[in-house]
C-alpha cells in the first residue's frame, strides 16, 4: 500500500518521533521535496541547542540572580529558597540538555517563529532531533547550525558546539550522576 507524501506529513505530525517533532515545513519546500521524491528531514544536534541557548538573551538565569540578590538583601529567605531550587533545576536541566539526548523543545519554543523560514532554507520538509526510523525515501540533513544560529552564539560557543560532534552523547547513567553546579 502507498501513503501519499502529504499523509507521511501529517502522520508524522500526528505520531512526531516519541513526541519531540517540531515543525514541518511548509511552501517551496514541501513543493521542492515532493518534486526531489524523497522526504527530506532536517536533525540536529540538541545538546548544540543547549549551549548555544545557555549564553543567550533567552536565558532567565541572570534576571534569577538578580532577584535572588534582591530577595537576600531584604532577607526575604523564602524567596531566596525559590529562586535556589529554580536554579538548581534549571541548571541540571541545561547540563542533561547539554551533554546528553534530553529533549531540548522548551529551549526551540524561544525561537519556534523562526522554524519555518531555517526548513526552507534547508530545504527540508520536516525537523526533528533523531528519527527511529528511516524509509529509503528519506533524506536526512543536518541543520544544526541554522537551528543555533537565532540563539546568536559567539565565536567560543560555535567552537563548543563543532567541537561536541566528535563527543557521543553523555549516557543517563553519567548524567543522573552530575550535580547541578559541575
Amino acid at each position: 500500500m502507498k501513503i501519499a507524501r502529504g499523509k507521511v506529513l501529517a502522520l508524522l505530525v500526528a505520531v512526531g518521533t516519541g513526541g519531540l517533532l517540531l515543525a514541518a515545513a511548509t511552501g517551496d519546500a514541501q513543493r521542492e521535496g515532493s518534486a526531489r521524491g524523497k522526504l527530506r528531514v532536517g536533525v540536529y544536534d540538541s545538546r548544540a541547542v543547549a549551549l548555544a541557548y545557555a549564553p543567550s538573551r533567552f536565558n532567565p538565569a541572570k534576571e534569577k540572580l538578580a532577584e535572588f540578590k534582591e530577595a537576600e538583601a531584604k532577607g526575604d529567605t523564602d524567596r531566596q529558597a525559590q529562586l535556589k531550587a529554580w536554579g538548581e533545576l534549571h541548571q541540571q536541566q541545561l547540563h542533561w540538555q547539554g551533554f546528553g539526548r534530553y529533549p531540548v523543545d522548551d529551549l526551540l519554543k524561544h525561537i519556534e517563529a523562526e522554524l519555518p523560514r531555517i526548513a526552507r532554507e534547508a530545504g527540508v520538509d520536516v525537523i526533528t532531533a533523531s528519527p527511529d526510523y528511516l524509509g529509503a525515501d528519506v533524506e536526512l540533513v543536518d541543520v544544526t547550525e541554522k537551528l543555533v544560529a537565532p540563539f546568536q552564539p559567539n565565536e567560543r560557543t560555535i567552537k563548543w558546539i563543532r567541537d561536541l560532534k566528535r563527543q557521543p552523547p553523555a549516557s543517563f547513567a553519567t548524567l543522573a550522576r552530575m550535580k547541578h553546579d559541575d
